[in-house]
């Protein structure tokens, strides 16, 4: 009759201590031994945040005038809004219904850039084309 043991065997090599002069690698440690691989992630780290800080700075409306499309139009601040209404008002005059204050020419464009967001045109039509309900 064949036996089996039921203990485990002995594998000294796992149960073996690691190294006392074993030291984990550290960040600084790979970048001194890896100094190309380092440059490269670090200018792709400075590209990619070049990229997000000009897209970020680029979509600032600055100024909006009859050429600014109603998708910019869209996210301008109130007060860009209301300086483009007064500006409206002093360069092409009231609107045809005869009103000139300031809410009623925005809301005026407000209606024509939703009917061109309706249309798929935000993109291509002008506040002045808004306005004037030419989209």
């Amino acid at each position: 009759m064949v036996t089996e043991s039921l203990e485990a065997p002995e594998r000294d090599s796992e149960l073996a201590d690691p190294s006392p002069h074993f030291e984990p690698p550290t960040l600084r440690g790979l970048m001194r031994e890896h100094k190309r691989v380092s440059a490269g992630v670090l200018v792709t780290i400075l590209a990619l945040l070049a990229i997000v800080l000009i897209s970020d700075l680029g979509t600032r409306v600055s100024r909006i005038s009859d050429s600014t499309t109603c998708s910019v139009w869209g996210s301008a601040k109130q007060s860009k809004r209301d300086a483009y209404a007064a500006l409206y008002v002093k360069e092409h005059g009231a609107l045809p219904s005869g009103a000139s204050d300031p809410g009623t020419i925005e809301g005026a464009i407000d209606n024509g850039c939703t009917m061109a967001y309706g249309f798929d045109e935000a993109d291509t039509v002008t506040v002045l084309q808004a306005v004037k309900g030419e989209y």
